[in-house]
């Protein structure tokens, strides 16, 4: 009897331990998890197959980023950027849709692509989600790989972007469904003579780069580009956070640059500024409202009615402590502080032939109400219409 109980207890551990590895062998999945395992096909059995194609997706909380580790890693080496057989990290495209181009064509858009037998570890993903893809040619197999993740803070630093040489890691263009055309970077003066800075506020030279919005063609009246920064949480040492950044406003044709919270599927308007401004550099600042849920900041710019409407910024950064309301004018050689209130925005006077958006940020002619397209920051030139429009860019509520 015993013996027949150790019999049992044995092929019960052998089929137990045989379900665990089985677990590992998944080609692909989806995890929500805020940390785990991936193994390749056949890990702890033997090779990984030949002609593999694995997706694994993993979700993190939207105020996270994901820490990989690869503490065992035994691929076939492809050089050049592991050509034959590989594992490769990509963060999802800023509206959260998949990669619509084939595996194959993948190792060109992600994050690097991991091959040989080193291993590797703090490798940091720029968006709370990505897909782990593994894939091997149709010889020389290996052992495989083991991969670890774990959701951690947003990086101290990531939020602050001086924008030199592109944006920094974790900011995002919105994208076409949200706005019409999205921001760039540049350095020195912009193409267009009467608009935009002559130099960066970083460097306070040619070299230096900057964001902008480009006001030249093909952008039309009222269009817009938002530019997001990543996600962060208030914590309980808080008394407040402030949002500080630096723009130029300079040209007979500027929009308008607004300034949004969003926080759960919601954004707000904060603050914004209407015509040209300054030739110089002004610093902007903006109180974050206390709140529980992990938030972003959203900077809005608006084509106005020509050309010679380039909006720039530059230097953002986040401080946990209240606004000063500090506004500064910057040169190249000297630099000059005072205190003032936070702009209100401005109510556009419109003509009778024109409707004033809601916003009050600007009018728009009459053709352009319920056409289909969203021409007001508001988008509120397409309520109430016959038409039941989908696609519009979500509501952005005023606070003033």
């Amino acid at each position: 009897m015993s013996f027949r109980f150790s019999v049992l207890c044995f092929v019960l551990h052998l089929v137990k331990g045989q379900l665990l590895v089985n677990e590992r062998q998944e080609c692909g999945g989806e995890f929500f998890t805020t940390n785990g395992s991936i193994y390749s096909p056949n890990y702890s059995l033997g090779n990984y197959p030949p002609n593999a194609q694995c997706v694994w997706t993993i979700t993190v909380p939207a105020d996270k980023r994901i820490q990989f580790d690869f503490p065992t890693m035994d691929i076939e080496i492809g050089p050049p950027d592991c050509l034959f057989d590989g594992v490769a990290i990509y963060d999802y495209k800023a509206d959260g849709s998949k990669y619509d181009l084939p595996l194959d064509h993948l190792d060109s858009l992600g994050m690097t692509k991991y091959c040989g037998k080193s291993t590797f570890s703090d490798i940091i993903s720029a968006t709370n989600k990505v897909d782990v893809v593994f894939t091997s040619d149709e010889s020389d197999e290996a052992s495989g790989f083991h991969l670890t993740w774990l959701a951690v803070p947003i990086p101290a630093d990531e939020f602050n972007c001086t924008f030199e040489t592109t944006l920094c890691r974790g900011w995002v263009n919105l994208g076409s469904l949200y706005d019409e055309f999205d921001w760039g970077i540049n350095s020195g003066k912009t193409v267009t003579a009467g608009t935009g800075p002559n130099f960066d506020h970083t460097l306070k030279n040619e070299n230096g780069s900057y964001a902008y919005v480009e006001a030249s063609a093909p952008q039309k009246l009222n269009h817009r580009a938002m530019l997001s920064t990543p996600y962060v949480n208030f914590t309980a040492e808080d008394t407040g956070i402030c949002v500080r950044y630096w723009y130029h406003m300079l040209g007979e044709n500027i929009g308008t640059l607004a300034v949004a919270v969003e926080s759960n599927g919601t954004s707000t308007i904060m603050t914004s500024l209407d015509g040209q401004q300054s030739e110089q550099w002004l610093q902007g600042e903006l109180q974050v409202p206390k709140q529980d849920l992990p938030f972003r900041i959203i900077f809005i710019g608006v084509r106005g009615g020509g050309f010679r409407g380039d909006i720039a910024l530059d230097d953002v950064t986040l401080v946990r402590e209240p606004c000063n309301y500090v506004t500064e004018t910057s040169t190249e050689e000297t630099t000059t502080a005072g205190f003032v209130e936070p702009p209100i925005p401005t109510v556009a006077d419109c003509l009778d032939n024109e409707y004033k958006c809601s916003s009050g940020f600007s009018c728009i002619s009459q053709t352009f109400v319920c056409d289909g397209v969203p021409d007001c920051l508001d988008s509120d030139d397409e309520n109430n219409c016959d038409d039941d429009l989908t696609g519009l860019p979500p509501i952005l509520t005023n606070v003033n």
